[in-house]
């Protein structure tokens, strides 16, 4: 098995019998996507695609090195500086990075792989969303999952309707976006 640091925030670990690449995701003390861990992902992209050509990878498995916090969403305080200071170039900038984010792990890298999230903590948010964009999505018992933004009488945008409703029936998907409970695995 080959360990890849790749900087604070991102460990790559590739299980060369089974074909998978593990990225480890690390918050550190911001536990949701800040603009420079979505910086980081913007740039590791290519080598991970690399990494799935070169090494024949099959699987392509995200999961978070922070004990019992998958990941808590959007930078809120990122997000009221922008409003507040009328930065609308930068929320902008971090809605599209969300973006690709989003769009390059459901397309699996525009690859022949799967990809899976292990979600072994909260996962609320923009998070939730994250985790729900695999292929597959694997939880831990102590996983819990939410959609707050009905609280702020906004919604999911980077697509978790969507994808919330392709892995569940139509009304529970409907309960999980709109009452702002926090759900169990």
């Amino acid at each position: 098995m080959q360990y890849i640091f790749l900087n604070n925030n991102l460990r790559i670990r590739i299980d060369e019998e089974f074909k998978v690449l593990w990225t480890g995701i690390h918050l550190k003390d911001k536990l949701y996507y800040s603009v420079k861990f979505l910086e980081n992902l913007t740039h590791i992209k290519e080598l991970i695609i690399y990494f799935i050509k070169h090494e024949d990878i099959k699987y392509v498995v995200v999961h978070s090195l922070n004990k019992g916090v998958w990941n808590l969403g959007g930078d809120l305080e990122e997000f009221i500086d922008c409003i507040r200071n009328q930065k609308r170039d930068n929320l902008s900038d971090y809605a599209y990075k969300c973006l690709e984010l989003v769009y390059n792990f459901n397309s699996n890298f525009e690859l022949d792989v799967f990809s899976s999230c292990v979600a072994q903590g909260n996962a609320f948010g923009g998070g939730f969303e994250s985790a729900l964009v695999g292929n597959y999505i694997i939880s831990e018992k102590s996983a819990k999952f939410s959609f707050p933004e009905s609280i702020f009488d906004t919604f999911p945008v980077i697509g978790g309707y969507s994808f919330l409703t392709k892995k569940n029936r139509f009304k529970k998907a409907q309960e999980v976006l709109t009452s702002g409970k926090t759900f169990a695995a």
